[in-house]
């Protein structure tokens, strides 16, 4: 059999149609990852079900990235470079290069695929960039640190984390400018939004815990007490309960908090030391990155466990996460 014919074959079909089934018993299928190498230059386009891996050279330092939903192209930031890199992912190829004005950090897509907002750390600012044309629009200033960013399910809010100011941006997308700003935790972090775009969460490395604001009122209504250093937060489902789970970094374990009452209800120790995280479109898997141990886990939400576990070897560390067909 070759193997390689297979995967070329794989990779060429468009990646929005690109739905892998697990050989285990598991609740749906599961999309194609894209994966910001950070340590090598790259993005990897992995399958969460088999755990084969194509990489595409991307020139810098990448930390950040986003897909359109139609699954045609990335976005990729750059750590140590001015530009964010374009990739046609069918080609497998970089085709543009957008200078964003400093040094950005993730990448956030539109639910339309219209618009790539991109935090600009180095000077505090939100890029926004016409997936249509891939040229810079605009940039938003918000507060120190931007650091993520998730829209509301119908676009027209965006929520942008800056962990040295301690504060949440909210802004108007169809004005293109910030609000309002919400004191969180100590150095918030990562963003999850619920389904329906009422209640945000914001993961407080600083102050390990999570704060769960409501979007109609802006106002903090929780604070969750988790692990120790929580950076990655998605939100997922088990046999209909929405989830958010928290990765703590500074320790090994998941943090999973029952929406309906801002509690935490397991804690669950993962063997290694949680980064980022997304959900599975349908929410029924987890997918976790770790930078020490250069793995990416698969976790079944309704079985309650790891199912697979993915090795990255090389010079890699394994920053955000996208998935093509990612919901909010």
């Amino acid at each position: 059999m070759n193997v390689k014919l297979i995967i070329a074959v794989v990779l060429a079909l468009p990646l929005g149609s690109l739905y892998f089934s697990n050989s285990q018993a598991t609740p749906g299928p599961q999309p194609m990852l894209v994966v910001a190498l950070g340590g090598a230059g790259q993005i990897a386009l992995v399958n969460p079900a088999s755990g084969k891996q194509v990489r595409i050279d991307v020139g810098s330092v990448v930390h950040g990235v986003g897909v359109l939903p139609n699954g045609r192209k990335a976005y990729a930031a750059g750590r140590n470079s001015d530009e964010v890199s374009v990739i046609d992912l069918s080609r497998r190829k970089v085709i543009k290069r957008i200078n964003v004005g400093g040094r950005s950090h993730h990448v956030a897509v539109s639910p339309d695929g219209r618009w790539v907002y991109v935090t600009v750390d180095s000077n505090n600012t939100v890029a926004v960039i016409d997936a249509g044309t891939d040229a810079l629009v605009t940039t938003i200033p918000v507060g120190a640190g931007p650091t993520y960013t998730v829209f509301s399910p119908d676009g027209s809010r965006a929520y942008v984390s800056s962990k040295k100011a301690g504060i949440i941006s909210v802004i108007d997308t169809a004005q293109r400018k910030v609000i309002k700003e919400i004191t969180a935790g100590k150095r918030p972090d990562h963003l999850a939004l619920t389904p329906d775009g009422r209640t945000l969460y914001v993961a407080n490395q600083g102050s390990n815990n999570v704060s769960a604001i409501d979007t109609r009122s802006d106002r903090v209504v929780a604070t969750i007490p988790v692990g120790k250093g929580p950076h990655g937060i998605a939100v997922v489902e088990r046999q209909g309960r929405l989830l958010v789970a928290v990765g703590n970094q500074a320790e090994t374990s998941l943090s999973l908090i029952d929406v309906g009452t801002n509690r935490v209800i397991q804690t669950i120790n993962l063997g290694i030391n949680p980064t980022h995280l997304t959900a599975s479109p349908d929410r029924n898997y987890l997918y976790i990155g770790s930078v020490p141990a250069k793995q990416i886990l698969v976790y079944d939400v309704g079985r309650g466990q790891v199912v697979k576990r993915i090795d990255l070897a090389g010079k890699v560390q394994i920053h955000q996460i996208a998935v093509v067909g990612n919901r909010q």
